[in-house]
C-alpha cells in the first residue's frame, strides 16, 4: 500500500459523456453529483495531481482511493517527477461527474487530503483480517496518530451476514424452526412462546473468529415478538441464547409460529467501534480527536465494506451499530436497572455484541408487527469466557 498527501491538481483532462441518461453507464461505472447538474456538463476523464509520497512505493500500484466520508476511486495510469522534483500522478476516473470533472474535483482533490493506493494483490488482501489490520494501521497512523495504540487495541473480528435466497436449515440461518424445546416458564412467561431468530454454526466460518471466542459450535437466539407494543423484550424470560454442539429439535415446538429459514453469505471483518461507543467515550477525546476518529471510522468501513458501509447490517460479534445511542451503555443500564447517568459508563464496556439483526438489512416478516428496528443480543465479557449465556441482555433501537 502507498499513502499520498495531496498538494494540488495540476492538469485536468475531461472527456464529455456522450449518453443522454443514466442507462448509458457502463457496468461498474457510477454517476456522481456535486451540487446542480447540467445536461451539457457530465464528464469523466483524468487529473494530474501533485502529491507528497508519505509512505510506500508507487510500483505495482493500480487502484487509488481518495479518503473522504464517501470514498472516491480512481486508477493510477502514470506518474512522474517534474523538473523541480515534485511527484505528479495521473489518475483516471471511471465515474461520470454530473457537474463536470474540474468543478467536481474541488470536492475531493483537496490540499492536505489523503490518497491510499493498492496493488491488485493488496486489494485481494483487504478481504481478510490480516489485510484489514494493515489498512487500519495505515489510516490510524495518519489520521489520529496520537491515539493509535488505544484504537488498534479495540479492533476485533466480526462476521457480517449478507442475506441470500437459500433456505437450508442445516446451515447457519435466520428464522426457521426452533432448535430447542423451550417448555420452562420464567416470571410467568412460557419460553416455548419465544420466536426463533437465528442459529449460527460457528465452524462454518473463519478460524480467527472462532479462536477469539471459546464457545461451543451452535448459537441459537430466541426472543418474544408478540408484545412489542407494550415494550421491547428486554426482561428475563423474554429472550434466550442457547449454546450447544448440535440441535435438539422436538416435534411439539414446530406447532409454534415460525418463518421459513433464511441463509446468508458471510464476510469476516476486523471491526472497530462507532464514535458513540462507551470505549471511545472513555478515551476522553478532544473535539479535534473526535472529528478525526469519526473520519477514521467512516473511511475504514467504506474501504472494507464499500457496498454496505451506509446500510444496516446483520452481524455476529464485533461492535453494535447503534441507531440511537451506545448499545453497551443501554445493556448495562437496563440489566442493572440503573437510571440514566455517567455512572452507567463505569462498566458499560464489559458488554460485548453477540448478534445484531437489522430490519434495514432484510426486513423479515416478523418486523411488520414487531416494529422496524435493530435487535442486539449483548453479553458480558466474564460470562462469555465462562460460556454462560443465562444473563444476556436484548436491546432494541429504532428511529
Amino acid at each position: 500500500m502507498v499513502l499520498l498527501e495531496i498538494k494540488k491538481p495540476v492538469k485536468f483532462n475531461p472527456i464529455k459523456w456522450g449518453a443522454s441518461d443514466l442507462y448509458g453507464l457502463r457496468e461498474g461505472q457510477s454517476y456522481v453529483s456535486y451540487g446542480v447538474d447540467h445536461l451539457n456538463n457530465p464528464e469523466h476523464g483524468s487529473v494530474e495531481i501533485s502529491v507528497n509520497d508519505v509512505r510506500g512505493e508507487l510500483l505495482n500500484i493500480s487502484d487509488l482511493i481518495f479518503v473522504l466520508d464517501e470514498a472516491v476511486r480512481g486508477k493510477l495510469i502514470g506518474w512522474k517527477k517534474n523538473i523541480l522534483g515534485n511527484l505528479i500522478i495521473d489518475v483516471q476516473f471511471e465515474s461520470v461527474f454530473g457537474s463536470g470533472l474540474k468543478y467536481s474535483a474541488q470536492n475531493f482533490i483537496l490540499k492536505g487530503g489523503v490518497i491510499i493506493g493498492f496493488s491488485e494483490d493488496e486489494k485481494k488482501l483487504l478481504k481478510d483480517i490480516k489485510g484489514q489490520r494493515e489498512l487500519l494501521l495505515l489510516l490510524v497512523d495518519f489520521i489520529i496518530p496520537n491515539r493509535s495504540t488505544e484504537i488498534l487495541k479495540f479492533a476485533r473480528p466480526a462476521l457480517i451476514c449478507i442475506p441470500n435466497e437459500d433456505r437450508n436449515e442445516k446451515s447457519s440461518h435466520f428464522l426457521g424452526k426452533p432448535k430447542h424445546d423451550l417448555d420452562d416458564k420464567v416470571d410467568g412467561i412460557k419460553e416455548a412462546s419465544l420466536f426463533h431468530l437465528a442459529t449460527i454454526l460457528l465452524d462454518e466460518f473463519d478460524e480467527e473468529l472462532l479462536t477469539s471466542y471459546k464457545i461451543c459450535n451452535q448459537l441459537s437466539f430466541y426472543l418474544r415478538i408478540d408484545n412489542s407494543r407494550n415494550g421491547w423484550p428486554e426482561e428475563i424470560g423474554e429472550h434466550k441464547v442457547l449454546n450447544d454442539k448440535g440441535t435438539n429439535q422436538s416435534a411439539n415446538v414446530f406447532e409454534n409460529y415460525f418463518e421459513i429459514a433464511s441463509n446468508f453469505d458471510s464476510k469476516v471483518i476486523l471491526d472497530i467501534p462507532w464514535p458513540d461507543d462507551t470505549v471511545i467515550y472513555k478515551l476522553d477525546l478532544s473535539k479535534d480527536e473526535e472529528q478525526r476518529y469519526e473520519a477514521l471510522k467512516s473511511v475504514y468501513m467504506n474501504l472494507i465494506l464499500p457496498d454496505l458501509s451506509d446500510m444496516g447490517v446483520n452481524k455476529v460479534f464485533g461492535y453494535p451499530d447503534s441507531v440511537q445511542q451506545c448499545v453497551s451503555y443501554e445493556a448495562e443500564r437496563i440489566s442493572k436497572k440503573m437510571e440514566y447517568g455517567d455512572d452507567v459508563f463505569n462498566k458499560a464496556d464489559d458488554w460485548l455484541l453477540l448478534l445484531q439483526v437489522s430490519a434495514d438489512c432484510k426486513s423479515f416478516d416478523f418486523f411488520d408487527d414487531f416494529g422496524h428496528s435493530t435487535i442486539y443480543f449483548m453479553i458480558q465479557k466474564a460470562d462469555l469466557v465462562k460460556g454462560n449465556f443465562d444473563n444476556c441482555q436484548v436491546i432494541v433501537q429504532n428511529t
